[in-house]
């Protein structure tokens, strides 16, 4: 038998045999494999399974522990825009967020956000904020791969403390 315990001051809801819903925010799937049951206990929820399917129980605590910690300190991000020229901006059309982006091509380069994603904009700097360690990186790497640094300019979209490769060009 595997079990988490979990403090009393989350919510925990299961829907079915498909997801868990802690405090109306976070969603998690359940593994098709994995079996749970929820009870409550005197200061916390306790999550056990009785399977022996080891590796999804394993995978599955730690989803609901990264949920949790992003739910107390929220997962963040930063990108870094280095160069001439490269602006970026934050749109709300019908209650969707879009980053506008404009980066060495002709026209603007729109990306929409899912809700749970939280962006502050500052130029040079974009910063993403959630719960969901996943969506954050995701995105990330969505923006950050629209323009990856140069290697002899050192110009693109970096992380915050990313230190990019520089190549010396042609000597003569």
């Amino acid at each position: 038998m595997f079990e988490l315990k979990i403090p009393q001051n989350y919510q925990i809801e299961k829907f079915g045999d498909q997801f868990i819903k802690i405090n109306q925010i976070a969603q998690l799937k359940i593994p098709n494999k994995l079996k749970i049951e929820l009870t409550q206990e005197h200061h916390y929820t306790l999550i056990r399974t009785n399977q022996v399917q080891l590796k999804y129980w394993i995978s599955f605590k730690q989803m609901i522990l990264n949920c949790l910690k992003g739910l107390q300190l929220n997962y963040t991000q930063i990108l870094k825009l280095v160069g001439i020229g490269y602006r970026v901006q934050l749109l709300e059309i019908n209650h969707i967020k879009y980053l506008s982006l404009k980066i060495k091509y002709s026209n603007k380069i729109y990306i929409k956000l899912p809700s749970e994603i939280t962006v502050l904009v500052k130029d040079p700097y974009i910063i993403l904020m959630s719960w969901n360690k996943q969506f954050v990186g995701e995105i990330a790497n969505k923006i950050r791969h629209l323009e990856i640094p140069e290697v002899y300019k050192n110009k693109g979209i970096l992380y915050l403390n990313e230190i990019p490769r520089h190549k010396i060009g042609k000597q003569q």
